[in-house]
């Protein structure tokens, strides 16, 4: 009966729909009486530091403040945009629209982002408020129904009070956050709206890229003559325009702009303080002569650094600050590449600098009619021949070029050279078929990428001259790594530098192809790619992730423990071995860390990596007590240290010098050249011998015997005489000759020695008996042979 009771109980608990819904919380119990004064402390505390979170941010209030200067400058673009579009801009002036409006709304998606988190939140601690209200509401009914005293109601009543008055708080919070986000949703969209009109133009003009908008040149008569007094006009126009989206784009980052200049002064200052410096170098290193002309021009030098940290200070350049900075860069660049490439600077050089000015005119200009296509035409001409001219210059000085002017000289590989070739006579021939809309796509970005590598190219030029001269100046000077390993570090930071110089170029390559954000989305797309299996899902870009953090935690690992044994160790007094047992822990410290970074990379839920190590557990209880048993011991080791490395150990019947301690297994080299790996554990478990834990000394134990009738004293103090006159026996403690028996053929002596080269001890020993044998000779005393009397009995002949 009972149990059909409860069966039944348990049906209606199941079938019948609770009093709230699922996807809500139980309302919260009345609060009992005698808590109800700990309770209302506890709230009326939490209340107040909740009115000062739900105060106005700084965050907020730049927002609100920033606001109305951003919407002027939206619809000044919208305007400007309008302007633009109406005229069907090339390209260029596209890509200018777009890299404007890409800024604002990276801008405006920040404030949107930021302020809907702040409605979340303060979302949430209404509903928490609601529910203390509904809770504490309770508690008064539940303590008068209970008839609780006067001050218990009363202070119910205080805490609904606060808590009433906190709630409105947060609801005048929450209108005006939401007010705000409508205000900056709505300016959103129309930066959405602007951006999807500058795309669909810039998909219409790629769509129409193969279209002939221009007679053939062959063709005179086909075009009028050119208007040459609307091109200032023109060029005045487009000057104005970008100075416009310059000054926009500028005055919205006035603190990087301080930061550029300062750097620009900083930069200027070492560049002067290292051209005193510099004059020396090629007295004292006739490698660093080609290093110190970068000094030379340090204004130069100081500006083209400055002007290619833009990248760095301005994440994605708007095209109107590359054209400027490419502008500003012009002049330093050939200064420092005539002194760097002297005595036979290439015209390269010059050509590109001509090309980009003769390019901006033209794209300032594009709307004249007859006048781009006769500039695109001669500029690609002219650029045939600089690549045909410079080639055969290359090939003409080879034989004769001498190794400073061959160091000097710059080599562009020929497959880029054929490739940048072939692409402008293709882009020659498409400009004078009237192809110009893909014509001058292809040669503009051929030559928008050569002026970009030479820009690159003096950057890292003169990067390697500033890191030359601070890696011979204080404070870096002073830093015994730097001081021993100076050649390997310029080697590494410029290696380093040209790999980002080169990722660099091909971003700017692409950027002037228009096929950069083509690259970035199929990227995105090839990196979004995942596998699911269950509830986990990891992509391509999650993978990549994991190997580019575990391997930089390699990198990491490896230079703070060339750090430490280079410039830490030997500035401290460590224990032997302590050094050593640092680098392996602070190795696999770093290696760890690396590892859950990575793993946090990859995606993958903590909680689950905390579920799979305690099955990891249970597995090492089963199949790996081993692994575990000789990695525990591998700590051990490090930590106490009854082995280290350099030290000479027996184990069993193997002996050798240790050569690295692992975290699994240690490496002994043993004295016939083979390396054997030793499990820790039994480093930890059996017995060892260790013949240098404490120091290097070793004693030599020589026996000798001599002839009998030989006087013992004197042999006794020959022998140590003799001992100590051994290079490598040490005196202290002294060498001891001892007599130990009478032998069947000689008298039997043993010199026991001392050596401090562990390392050496079998070679003093091989001098110490050649010693002996020497004096003993001349000494008059004989070493015998082993001797033996041997008496031959004859039986007695039988007579017959």
């Amino acid at each position: 009966m009972i149990a059909a009771v409860l069966a039944w109980c348990l049906l209606v608990s199941v079938l019948v729909e609770p009093a709230w819904p699922q996807d809500q919380p139980p309302p919260p119990p009345p609060i009992p009486v005698p808590e109800i004064s700990a309770r209302s402390e506890e709230i009326v505390a939490s209340l107040k530091a909740l009115d000062e979170r739900l105060a106005v941010s700084a965050e907020l209030a730049n927002i609100e403040a920033r606001l109305p200067a951003m919407t002027g400058r939206i619809q000044r673009q919208l305007i400007e945009t309008q302007r633009l579009l109406d005229s069907e801009p090339p390209l260029a002036v596209l890509a200018n629209l777009a890299d404007a409006w890409r800024g604002i709304a990276t801008d405006i998606a920040a404030w949107s982002d930021l302020l809907t988190r702040e409605a979340i939140v303060v979302e949430g601690e209404l509903d928490r408020l609601n529910r203390l209200a509904d809770q504490w509401a309770r508690t008064r009914e539940e303590a008068r129904r209970s008839q609780a005293p006067s001050t218990v109601l009363q202070r119910i009543d205080i805490t609904t009070t606060a808590i009433g008055l906190s709630r409105n708080t947060a609801l005048s919070r929450r209108a005006s956050i939401l007010s705000l986000q409508a205000r900056v949703a709505q300016q959103l969209a129309l930066v959405q709206d602007a951006q999807a009109r500058v795309a669909r133009a810039r998909g219409l003009d790629l769509a129409m890229l193969f279209r002939r908008d221009s007679p053939p040149v062959w063709r005179d008569a086909d075009r009028g003559p050119v208007p040459w007094r609307e091109v200032p006009t023109k060029l005045w126009a487009g000057l104005v325009s970008e100075g416009r989206l310059l000054a926009q784009f500028m005055a919205d980052r006035p603190e990087r702009a301080i930061i550029h200049a300062l750097l620009f002064v900083a930069l200027l200052i070492f560049l002067r303080m290292g051209h005193r410096r510099a004059r020396h170098w090629s007295e004292d290193d006739p490698d660093l002569a080609r290093v110190a002309r970068i000094f030379r021009f340090p204004i130069s030098a100081a500006l083209v650094l400055a002007l290619t940290a833009t990248f760095w200070l301005y994440p994605r350049p708007p095209l109107v600050l590359r054209n400027v900075v490419a502008l500003l860069m012009l002049v330093p660049v050939i200064r420092i590449l005539r002194q760097l490439t002297a005595p036979t600077p290439p015209i390269g050089f010059f050509a590109l600098g001509a090309f980009f000015l003769v390019n901006r005119v033209r794209e300032l200009a594009l709307d004249v009619p007859g006048l781009e296509q006769r500039i695109f035409v001669v500029e690609m001409l002219v650029a045939v021949a600089v690549i045909m001219i410079e080639r055969g210059l290359v090939r003409r000085n080879e034989a004769a070029a001498s190794s400073v002017a061959a160091s000097s000289r710059v080599v562009v590989p020929p497959p880029l050279l054929w490739i940048a070739l072939a692409a402008l006579l293709l882009a020659l021939g498409l400009g004078a078929g009237g192809y110009m809309p893909i014509a001058r796509l292809i040669g503009d970005g051929v030559l928008r990428s050569g002026y970009a590598a030479m820009l690159l190219y003096a950057a890292v030029r003169v990067a390697d001259g500033l890191l030359a001269w601070a890696l011979r100046s204080w404070p870096l000077i002073g830093l015994q790594m730097v001081r021993r390993h100076r050649a390997l570090l310029e080697r590494r930071v410029l290696r380093l530098l040209r790999w980002v110089a080169m990722f660099l170029w091909i971003a700017l390559t692409l950027d002037a192809l228009s096929l950069l954000d083509s690259v970035r989305e199929i990227l995105s797309v090839g990196l979004a790619a995942s596998v699911t299996r269950g509830t986990i899902t990891i992509s391509l870009g999650d993978v990549l992730a994991f190997v580019v953090t575990v391997a930089l935690a390699f990198l990491a690992s490896r230079f703070v423990r060339f750090v430490l044994e280079e410039d830490i160790y030997p500035r401290l007094l460590l224990a032997r071995g302590l050094p050593y047992a640092l680098s392996v822990l602070i190795h696999y410290a770093i290696l760890l860390l690396g590892f859950l970074l990575a793993v946090a990379a990859l995606g993958v839920d903590m909680n689950r990596v905390t579920f799979l190590t305690g099955a990891f557990g249970v597995g090492v209880g089963f199949g790996l007590q081993s692994v575990v048993n000789n990695f525990v011991s591998g700590i051990i080791l490090l930590l106490e240290r009854p082995v280290q490395v350099g030290d000479v150990i027996q184990l069993g019947d193997l002996e050798g010098i240790v050569r690295r301690i692992g975290i699994r297994s240690t490496t002994v080299r043993t004295w016939p050249g083979a390396e054997v790996i030793v499990p820790n554990a039994s480093l930890i478990s059996d017995r060892v011998t260790n013949w240098t834990l404490s120091d290097r000394r070793r004693r030599i134990d020589l026996p000798v015997g001599v002839a009998y009738g030989a006087d013992p004293e004197r042999v006794l103090d020959l022998l140590r005489v003799t001992a100590l006159a051994v290079p490598g026996v040490i005196p202290e403690p002294a060498p001891l000759a001892l007599f130990k028996d009478f032998g069947d053929s000689a008298l039997d002596f043993e010199i026991r020695a001392w050596t401090d080269r562990f390392e050496d001890w079998l070679i003093v020993k091989s001098r110490l008996g050649v010693a002996v044998n020497a004096a003993f000779k001349n000494a008059g005393i004989v070493i015998p042979s082993p001797q033996r009397e041997v008496t031959i009995r004859f039986p007695p002949r039988e007579e017959t």
